[in-house]
């Protein structure tokens, strides 16, 4: 009562402090629910970035093979890691709750990105495992097959009643409702088994064929069914197996049930799996229910009776036989032959025109090469006998593997065993060893025989059914190709590592064409290069001199940091567009061919979430008064800006280059765009509050900017200058200063964000510090640790300079100063040439370059498997300008696109081209006059890089070598210069004049020479351009008339026929025209792609190093900048004026001539000089002679090619698509005639893939005269007659660039040609072609060891690369 009135003071006191208590109570709970509530939205924010990132990041990477392989690497890595081993023996699997973790981690994201396909799933661990044994559910997964034959074939064969097949689908041990364990499959091999099987076989008559065929097909509806999808082959089957079997139809009701086991069985074996069983218990009744019923329907037809027969006969049980039975159809023959069936459907649908005919030669072998490849079973469990098992381990080494442990035999992987099968991804129904495939009865010959312990009675029956469901629904030949269906992830693998079937020969369909996402923009590259080049130095700009002025607060801090991280995002830009590096302007976004290649690419992204972090940042700086709020917020952007950082770079550490790069921008989008989208939000309010034009305008940047970003996300560009989609400033552009601004409309978006909007940023950011009047200290970091950082950005590149100086001071000429590898100071012990080693006087460019040359080689010998079909690539391709007048592309699809290594390349070239660390010197070094001195350091210098010499003149000619006459005679009749040295009216001559007008540098001659020679080949005089005048035999300038001359030719045929002519001209025009303008597809461009092999990599390579002014050649020859330019100018303009590629009598600019016209001269001189006469055009004509004889074989390779794409002279010129690639290459060369028959086709190609491959090997023979210094040199000094050191070594660098091995002509390219249905045709004409070249090398051995006087090699086949590659 005193409670109630409130007059007693005592209980009014505890009362108030009852209610204080409450109330603090109350307050603390309210702040804490506060507390939580203002952190939620950020946890909840963090949580969906970080799984959002991830989980694209994860999917990204397991889109492709390569990204799976990775995956499955780190799990085995991991698994390894986890189990106990003794040395090479393996007692048990994992544990289970090891298995359990990395089954949910691994193992199920391969699954589900392999399409649950389980020979997709274990082809990827198999090649992770490099196809040895490795760590799978319980036990052991084997590869090998020798192994697994071994094992299946094996009389002692245990096995228990377990599914291991795929790591979703596990039952160990198989829930009896879904299969006895003493089903045959499942018994361990022994005398019932064998009892088993033998009973099964007699009584089942529909198991014996009629002369290999059985009887028609049955239809369950009556009819064939309209389309053979699964579930119509599968009813097919079991209908058809169930009749031939038990010699009755099924009823309705029992073919609906039996049906019904293929949908219920999966449930069924996972009944028993923990936290399943319940749910699946239906799964489980329905399965039994169906093989009870399908026993009772056994053992109550005909099959029946002979079944109880067989049981009294063998003393069985005839329930148990009728329950093998019924579990056999459903399992064995309802699973595999439906699976091998459908596979052969699918194959042959895929390519009518390739597989209709193969079928048709040999169905039964179609058939088993069809399950070789994609078997019915792609594994089966076994147990580790008593005693264990011995497999071989990694390195040849053997792993025991110990009684009762699991082991699956990877029978799919077995039958793609390289060891066993050739070309194993390749399908071929005529491969010799076809009988040795594996099925899970055991070797197919052994089964065939009935020899195999677990063989398959059935066998025939199955492969009957099958033929006769695919021959009843064989497409024609000319049928339009389909995609596969039911197993596509199989033939992805397939695919991943061989080529895919073609659509036909000359079929462009749009799939052969690049999508948009393939297109590289050429246009007004220079500009947006510059453009953007000004967008990154701006942000960095502003941000220096924000931080020298002073910060007024907190939000101009947070713009601070957006434009440091808008400096990374434009470098990482470049360096995924590789602009940096060579390629062309890459401006449609992030999508499409360019990739991330290296950790710099990565820039691109980490800055795009340094830029979260910013706006983030902003975002709490702007909307919180509270500083410890506002701290608290900023430091959690912090973390979560560093976490997105973590996962990106963890990503690209695992995954590398397989990560797409659109999937890359997905991922980043999914932190910064909502990012952005908040800091708007905030900005906006803030607008709303205060007012600000500057603020409304930020606003304004950043919702374009949000919009950009996912507009490029979107495959859609807000610079897109060509479509008329553009939004933002194009549109604006295009609304002020109408159509034709629109193609400059790009300049004024890249203005907008890369100049403009920084600064708008930074005044709005400083009008939101004055309103607030706050000063910093407010958000995390600190002002403290940004200034410090500021201080470190700033002093960062002075650091670098310095350290660059002190590499190129100290560190490089202590690297590089041995290039002879005498020692430092050389030696007698060294070897006794190294006492006088004059090499370390060169300067230093000549050391760097010529040590670089020696590291590049790594000696290795590419063979043709590198040269790989055309892909999809860019079309048109991307190119740059070299040279005034030169323009080459610069994507090469045999090199592809590596950020790191372009970079470098590019960094080296711009660090040895710069005049003031590598000044041009001309040093004037002595050779020692040792005797033997002088070829023993050149050899030195050679090493290794030594190429196999075409021309051995030193063997040829003797003692005099090339110092004398008749060297002269050889090198311009055999050597280097044959193809240069023509008919006169008195004799011959080599005419090198047209080099006399370079200008060269102080203190060498000038370049110019011509020799010529009598009717005998003997020298007459020389021509000296320097001296004006004619120099003959027995002058006193003869010696050195004949050094200048030798110096000409070598620098005039490198110069001009070498690299301006057959690379940078005649091979790089066939290049650039066939990728520009034949797709992957075309038969042309199969033709041509072993030609043009590499070409455009070595040829943008050859800019820096050869062409440019201080470049390497530069620095070689005695031209100075001027007569380099002019030099390559008449060389370029020379050879498209004059190249005539359809002319079989011309080398280059040059007549390829007998100086005999014709046998008729030989038989109008008198009879006493026929045989005299014969000799000398032999003799004189074994250049012109081999020529000819290779250029022959070529065209008749060629000929035979074109002859089986096109019937005739209109099949040519209907090709719209080889009358684009015509032009093109009539643009270069004017000499080129119209396409107006299939011989003119023939003989243009001919004359390209002639100088491609022997024209090519014949100019780039210099090494044999530059080896020794005395034979020729590319500078020559007045009254010298040899090379000083430093020229000696700067032409033999060159020349050792040659010696870099590359795929050679002899070899098998076919793999390259189209999968059509000219696949034999062209296979067996590749042959032809080889075997003709093999005839011709014979026949230059044969010549050149008979009497010639000039032992030519320029046109063996031996010696020749298939393609300017180097």
């Amino acid at each position: 009562a005193a409670l109630r009135v409130g007059h007693d003071r005592s209980t009014q006191a505890t009362r108030h402090l009852l209610d204080a208590h409450l109330l603090d109570g109350t307050l603390a709970v309210s702040r804490a629910r506060q507390r939580r509530r203002s952190h939620m939205p950020s946890c909840c924010f963090s949580a969906l970035v970080i799984s959002g990132t991830s989980a694209i990041l994860l999917a990204g990477a397991l889109s492709s093979l390569d990204g799976a392989l990775k995956f499955a690497r780190l799990d085995l890595a991991l698994r390894s890691s986890l189990v106990d081993t003794a040395g090479a023996d393996l007692e048990a699997g994992l544990p289970t709750a090891a298995r359990l973790a990395l089954l949910a981690a691994f193992e199920v994201p391969v699954a589900v990105a392999t399409g649950m396909d389980p020979a997709a799933h274990l082809d990827v661990y198999v090649r992770a495992s490099g196809r040895q044994p490795f760590l799978f559910g319980k036990g052991i997964a084997v590869p090998g097959y020798d192994d697994v034959s071994t094992l299946v074939s094996s009389p002692q064969q245990e096995r228990r009643a377990m599914v291991l097949a795929h790591p979703v689908l596990i039952a160990d041990p198989v829930p009896p409702a879904c299969m006895g364990g003493g089903t045959l499959i499942y018994l361990s091999t022994g005398a019932k088994h064998t009892a088993l099987r033998r009973a099964i076989g007699r009584a089942v008559t529909g198991f014996a064929l009629k002369r290999g065929r059985g009887p028609p097909l049955l239809f369950p509806r009556g009819a064939a069914p309209a389309e053979w999808d699964s579930r119509a082959v599968r009813e097919t089957v079991v209908y058809n197996l169930f009749a031939r079997m038990c010699d009755e139809p099924p009823s309705e009701p029992l073919l609906e049930a039996m049906l019904s086991y293929f949908d219920t069985l999966p449930g069924c074996l996972l009944s028993e799996a923990p936290l399943l069983g319940a749910a699946l218990d239906s799964q489980a009744n329905a399965t039994l229910e169906t093989r009870l019923a399908l026993k009772a329907a056994v053992l109550a037809s005909p099959l029946g009776g002979r079944l109880r027969k067989a049981s009294r006969a063998d003393k069985l049980d005839a329930d148990e036989l009728a329950q093998q039975v019924a579990d056999g159809l459903l399992f064995a023959g309802g699973y595999g032959t439906t699976h091998l069936t459908l596979a052969a459907l699918e194959r042959v649908s895929s390519d009518p025109a390739l597989y209709v005919p193969l079928w048709e030669a040999d169905p039964d072998a179609f058939l088993v090469e069809s399950a070789r490849l994609d078997p019915p079973v792609t594994s089966v469990s076994a147990i580790a006998p008593k005693g264990g098992q011995q497999l071989q381990g990694p390195g040849g080494g053997q792993l025991r593997v110990a009684q009762g442990v699991p082991m699956q035999l990877l029978l799919s992987h077995a039958n793609r065993d390289p060891a066993v099968f050739e070309r194993p991804y390749a399908f071929d129904p005529s491969r010799r060893n076809l009988d040795k495939v594996l099925s899970w009865n055991g070797v197919d010959a052994a089964v065939r025989a009935g020899q195999a312990p677990r063989g398959c009675p059935g066998r025939a029956l199955s492969i009957d059914l099958a033929r006769q469901i695919v021959e009843q629904s064989l497409p024609p030949r000319d049928a339009p190709p389909a995609a596969p269906r039911a197993r596509a992830a199989q033939w992805q693998v397939e695919a991943a590592v061989r080529p895919s079937p073609g659509q036909g020969s000359c079929d462009y369909s749009a799939s052969d064409r690049p999508s948009e996402d393939l297109e590289l923009r050429n246009e007004h590259d220079d500009e947006a290069m510059y453009a953007y080049y000004g967008a990154g130095l701006v942000n960095i700009v502003l941000g220096v001199l924000v931080s020298l002025f002073g910060i007024p607060g907190e939000a101009s801090l947070s713009v601070g940091i957006f434009t440091a991280a808008e400096a990374l995002i434009v470098l990482g830009w470049f360096c995924l567009s590789q602009r940096l590096a060579f390629g062309a302007l890459y401006v449609k976004g992030d999508a499409g061919i360019i990739r991330v290649q290296s950790w710099l690419g990565l820039l691109h992204y980490l800055g795009q979430a340094i830029a979260a972090f910013s706006w983030l940042r902003l975002h709490a700086v702007v909307t919180h008064a509270d500083d410890a709020r506002a701290r608290a917020e900023s430091a959690s952007a912090l973390r979560l800006c560093f976490g997105v950082m973590a996962i990106f770079v963890g990503a690209f550490a695992v995954f590398g280059t397989v990560i797409p790069t659109h999937m890359l921008q997905a991922a980043a989008c999914v932190l910064f765009v909502p990012a952005a989208a908040k800091s708007w939000i905030a900005i906006a309010m803030f607008w709303w509050r205060h007012g600000g034009v500057l603020v409304l305008a930020a606003c304004a940047f950043i919702a374009f900017w949000v919009g950009q970003v996912i507009a490029e996300q979107r495959g859609m560009s807000l610079i897109d200058y060509e479509a008329g989609s553009g939004i933002g400033v194009t549109l604006l552009a295009r609304g002020l200063l109408g159509a034709e601004a629109a193609p400059h409309a790009w300049k004024y978006e890249v203005f907008a964000r890369g100049f403009l909007a920084p600064s708008v940023y930074f005044a709005a950011a400083a009008h939101i510090d004055r309103v607030q009047g706050r000063g910093l200290g407010r958000a995390y970091p600190s002002e403290l640790f940004m200034r410090r950082a500021l201080r470190f950005k700033h002093s960062a590149p002075v650091l670098l300079a310095l350290a660059l100086a002190a590499i190129h001071s100290f560190a490089i000429p202590r690297s590089f100063g041995d290039i002879t590898g005498c020692g430092e100071g050389g030696g007698e012990a060294a070897g006794p040439e190294c006492a006088v080693d004059p090499t370390g006087g060169l300067d230093q460019y000549t050391k760097v370059y010529f040590s670089i040359i020696h590291l590049l080689d790594d000696g290795s010998q590419p063979g043709p498997s590198f040269v790989q079909a055309p892909n999809r690539t860019v079309q048109p391709l991307p190119k740059e300008q070299v040279v005034p007048g030169l323009v080459l592309p610069s994507y090469d699809e045999d090199e592809g696109l590596v950020t790191s290594r372009a970079l470098a390349n590019q960094a080296f070239s711009g660090y040895v081209k710069d005049g003031r660390l590598y000044p041009l010197e001309d040093l004037d070094l002595p050779w020692p006059e040792k005797d033997g001195a002088i070829k023993a350091l050149m050899g030195r210098l050679s090493g290794s890089l030594a190429p196999a010499e075409l021309y051995d003149y030193d063997a040829n000619i003797g003692g005099d070598s090339l110092i004398g006459d008749a060297g002269l005679a050889h090198l311009c009749f055999a050597g280097l210069g044959a193809h240069v040295t023509r008919r006169t009216a008195d004799g011959y001559e080599a005419d090198f004049t047209y080099l006399a007008p370079l200008t060269v540098r102080p203190g060498f001659e000038r370049y110019g020479a011509k020799a010529t020679f009598d009717a005998a080949a003997r020298p007459v005089s020389i021509w000296w351009s320097h001296g004006e005048k004619e120099v003959r035999p027995g002058d006193a300038a003869w010696t050195h008339a004949k050094f200048a001359f030798r110096s000409s030719l070598l620098t005039g045929v490198t110069l001009k026929d070498h690299l301006a002519a057959t690379h940078l001209t005649i091979a790089a025009t066939l290049v650039s025209a066939s990728r520009d303008h034949l797709p992957a597809t075309h038969p042309l461009r199969r033709l041509l792609k072993p030609f043009t092999y590499r070409t455009i990599a070595v040829n943008r390579a050859a800019g820096p190093l050869l062409v440019h002014e201080l470049s390497l050649l530069h620095h070689t020859v005695a031209l100075d900048a001027a007569g380099l330019e002019a030099g390559f100018a008449f060389a370029f303009n020379r050879t498209r004026d004059t190249f005539d590629p359809a002319n079989p009598a011309r080398f280059l600019e040059y007549p390829l001539e007998y100086p005999l016209s014709s046998a008729a001269e030989c038989a109008a001189t008198p009879p006493s000089s026929q045989a005299a006469c014969a000799d000398e055009a032999d003799e004189l004509a074994a250049f012109a002679a081999d020529g000819t004889r290779y250029r022959a074989a070529v065209r008749e390779y060629v000929g035979r090619y074109v002859g089986i794409y096109y019937a005739d002279d209109a099949a040519v010129g209907s090709d719209v698509v080889l009358a684009s690639f015509w032009a093109a290459l009539v643009a270069h060369f004017p000499r080129i005639p119209p396409l107006s028959s299939r011989e003119a086709l023939v003989e243009v190609l001919t004359g390209f893939v002639f100088h491609v491959t022997a024209g090519h090997r014949h100019v780039g023979a210099a090494y044999s005269a530059v080896k020794d210094p005395r034979y020729a040199g590319a500078k020559i000094r007045p009254g010298r007659d040899m090379s000083d050191v430093q020229a000696a070594v700067q032409v033999l660098a060159i020349a050792l660039v040659t010696g870099f091995k590359q795929p050679m002509l002899l070899g098998d390219y076919s793999h390259v040609f189209l999968r059509d249905g000219h696949r034999n045709a062209t296979r067996a004409l590749w042959s032809d072609f080889q075997a003709k070249l093999l005839q011709v090398s014979a026949e230059v051995d044969e010549r050149n060891r008979g009497p010639r006087r000039f032992k030519v090699r320029a046109f063996d086949p031996r010696e020749m690369a298939t393609s300017v590659s180097i």
